[in-house]
């Protein structure tokens, strides 16, 4: 489950491989962020209604790198 392994419930190790991976399965080649994507993210991260700080690091590197995204994920508070 998304939620757990960026929620701590892993080694720590493990951590910077997982995020990497997400954030290359949600930017993909383009570096846009669809809709279907954020939507698929935001319901993993939520699962357990808080937002963690790995969660939050997995955010701000995909805003930084995605040449695009829905508005919904720019205004996302955090």
């Amino acid at each position: 489950d998304v939620n757990n392994l960026l929620s701590g419930h892993h080694p720590a190790s493990f951590a910077p491989v997982f995020v990497e991976t997400i954030k290359t399965f949600v930017l993909g080649a383009d570096k846009v962020i669809e809709a279907e994507k954020w939507d698929w993210l935001k319901h993993n991260l939520l699962k357990d209604h808080h937002i963690d700080d790995l969660e939050k690091e997995l955010l701000a590197g995909l805003r930084a790198e995605a040449k695009s995204m829905p508005d919904e994920m720019r205004h996302f508070a955090i």
